[in-house]
């Protein structure tokens, strides 16, 4: 989302958010709030499936000439990037790529950004606290001492945690978790929202 906002801010055209069905599995069983996302943002949201001939599929079919991604620090997903889109001479914009993630941790707070941690594997670092929390001074605090300590990477890009965008500039009404709960599986641990709303920004929490 944070990607999708610069990317607006620079005046891009964006006509699709993608979901590509891989990676987190919270996001893969929180899928069904996609439309609410779509909603919100007044942006179409369309799936592909996980494969890079499926993305690049898609990307023929939907016309489009830039594919927007959130990568900020990880070459490998950089190269996964550029290897779907270069055959297909579509162009890879990643307005994050080599931003520090513990500023933009604190520019998206700044900019009002809610961010939900839907996802931990404590294996790698975080903290089994941060499960169903928005992302505050004190998980920033906890977030500089593992990437210093540990060396996590502090946007968890390598599965180290996964997150849900509340609230930010870019929605016209903010998400409104009404039901969730939580499970683990070894040191994994997920948020499962069984009931969400879309609430305007004018009516008080």
């Amino acid at each position: 989302m944070y990607a999708l906002y610069l990317a607006l801010q620079k005046g891009l055209d964006v006509n699709y958010l993608m979901f590509i069905n891989n990676g987190s599995k919270a996001h893969r069983l929180n899928s069904w709030l996609l439309k609410l996302l779509s909603e919100t943002t007044e942006i179409a949201i369309v799936t592909a499936g996980k494969d890079k001939s499926d993305i690049r599929s898609l990307l023929v079919k939907l016309g489009a000439d830039t594919l927007i991604s959130g990568v900020m620090t990880t070459s490998e997903h950089m190269k996964w990037y550029n290897d779907i889109c270069s055959p297909i001479h579509v162009k890879h914009y990643a307005p994050l790529w080599g931003k520090q993630p513990l500023i933009a941790l604190a520019e998206m707070r700044h900019l009002g950004f809610r961010i939900l941690v839907i996802e931990v594997n404590t294996s790698l670092g975080p903290r089994k606290s941060w499960l169903g929390k928005e992302i505050d001074d004190n998980i920033l605090k906890e977030i500089k001492e593992l990437e210093s300590g540990r060396g996590m990477d502090s946007i968890g890009e390598l599965g180290e945690y996964h997150t849900l965008v509340l609230d930010c500039p870019i929605y016209r009404k903010k998400l409104e978790i009404l039901e969730s709960k939580t499970a683990w599986e070894n040191s994994k641990g997920y948020v499962i929202i069984q009931n969400a709303i879309l609430q305007s920004k004018m009516q008080r929490d």
